[in-house]
Order: C-alpha cells, then sequence, then structure tokens
C-alpha cells in the first residue's frame, strides 16, 4: 500500500466501480431479500428508514461487513488502537544479514508486514477478540524516513 491501509478499500472500491458496481453510503442495510428456493439467491438489499421509506434496490451481488445487519443492540465493545514507532525493522532478512557482514551502510528490505494473531492464541492470555496489526515503513510514504 502505498499510502496507507485506506488504499485496500480504495482498491477496492475503484475497481468494483469499474465493473458496474454501486456504494451506497450513509443507508444502513436492514435486509437482504433472496429466491424463496434452497439455494436462497440474492436478489436485493432493503435500506433502512421508517417504514413506508424503506427503499428495496435490487442486485446480484452484496458486500457488507460482518455486523451491518445485526440488528439487536451489541454490547458495548471497546476499540484499542496503538501506534508504536520501532527503533529497528522488525524483521531482518536472511538476505539484509548476509549484506550487512559485507557492507554496514547497506539498504534495508522494505518493512511492511500484516500481523493477525487468532482469539485465544497462547501467546495472549484469555484474549476473545482478533488482533490486528500493520507494520509500514518509509517506503509507503506515511511515516518519516
Amino acid at each position: 500500500p502505498l499510502y496507507g491501509s485506506g488504499e485496500f478499500s480504495q482498491a477496492f472500491c475503484r475497481s468494483a466501480a469499474v465493473h458496474g458496481a454501486t456504494q451506497l453510503l450513509r443507508r444502513k442495510p436492514v435486509q437482504l431479500q433472496t429466491t424463496k428456493d434452497k439455494e436462497g439467491i440474492v436478489t436485493g438489499v432493503v435500506l433502512a428508514g421508517s417504514e413506508d421509506k424503506r427503499k428495496t434496490i435490487p442486485c446480484k451481488h452484496v458486500v457488507l461487513s460482518s455486523g451491518a445487519l445485526q440488528i439487536q443492540s451489541k454490547p458495548k465493545q471497546r476499540l484499542l488502537r496503538r501506534i508504536s514507532i520501532l527503533s529497528h525493522p522488525l524483521r531482518v532478512a536472511e538476505n539484509n544479514k548476509n549484506r550487512k557482514k559485507k557492507n554496514d551502510n547497506h539498504q534495508q528490505d522494505p518493512q511492511r508486514h500484516i500481523i493477525i494473531i487468532p482469539p485465544n492464541s497462547p501467546s495472549c492470555n484469555n484474549n476473545t477478540h482478533a488482533i490486528h496489526g500493520l507494520v509500514l515503513d518509509h517506503t509507503v510514504r506515511v511515516v518519516p524516513n
């Protein structure tokens, strides 16, 4: 990602638009309409509004976040964010170790990593949620060199 992790969603939206997708913002989906048979193929999305102002949009494919259709109220959750600035690379590649021995003025390999720690991992005691991490270096132009 040249300009940060927001590029992933932007790239998806642009690619979808090129292929004829429509994106709708600030209207919550409340129901998916499907065919009555066993396959349950999506035929439309019902958007929020008062009972007489609900709008149905016909479609063949739908992309939603995992909690978009949950109508029951959720228990309060906390979202913790952290930004860390590291004084050294998170991981040194084997070819960098060899280069370092030969020449002290070597170029570091790009440091771009996605880290996912699943829930209930042995390394994180009593953690019931996934932990997502993104490591970026100066080559993505969102952090200083």
